[in-house]
């Protein structure tokens, strides 16, 4: 943080209930007539059990079509990777690229999770964040794979921001602040976010949040 004083502690308190959120996630692109037409790809749980069945663009991404199976999950669910043909799909990657034809099967790897992070310039931001039982500012603290925390901060003159940092620092230090947005909301905010007086996320693309 950019504050002399620095993050209060995280506390360790049993976390309660949330607010909820939704966001509408467009199931596709707009295309023109020059385009390839669309894929139908079947998507199952490694259990065998069916997930959804995705009408899939060119154009889209692993992470489009991660996005486009919202819908089809339990709540609290996130689809972490999509493997066709015993590889993990790269979430760069343009459908074209990935050797998808009509009627390929995808197998889903579902993990619990209250928020998606996706497009942030530092690449360990993204993905899945799970609730902790830790508290910071009557809020929950959130956790991803990669140990980078999604939290709430006040600062000394009762400005409250939500940070995305690395954890295992002092969080009284901005040296693991990577992103942030001025909000004094219970939940984090979708969008908005910024590096600015951010160390680790300075100069790169913000992410935006999809509430699970």
């Amino acid at each position: 943080v950019d504050d002399a004083s620095g993050h209060e502690d995280v506390g360790s308190a049993r976390s309660s209930g949330s607010e909820r959120c939704h966001e509408d996630v467009g199931s596709a692109r707009s295309l023109g007539s020059e385009q390839p037409a669309p894929l139908q790809v079947d998507v199952l749980l490694f259990s065998g059990a069916k997930l959804a069945s995705l009408q899939v663009e060119a154009s889209w991404t692993e992470a489009d079509m991660r996005r486009a199976l919202l819908p089809a999950l339990q709540h609290g669910t996130v689809v972490e990777k999509l493997v066709f043909e015993g590889q993990v799909l790269p979430g760069s990657l343009a459908v074209e690229g990935l050797g998808l034809k009509a009627g390929s099967v995808l197998h889903a790897v579902v993990q619990a999770g209250a928020y998606l992070v996706e497009g942030a310039g530092v690449a360990k931001v993204n993905g899945s964040y799970v609730k902790t039982e830790r508290r910071s500012q009557r809020a929950p603290v959130y956790r991803n794979a990669e140990n980078v925390i999604l939290f709430k901060y006040r600062m000394p003159r009762g400005t409250m921001y939500w940070y995305l940092s690395e954890d295992g620092g002092d969080l009284s230090k901005p040296a693991g602040d990577i992103y942030r947005v001025k909000a004094d909301s219970l939940s984090p905010p979708l969008h908005g976010w910024a590096s600015d007086s951010c160390p680790l996320g300075r100069g790169t693309p913000e992410p935006r949040l999809t509430c699970l």
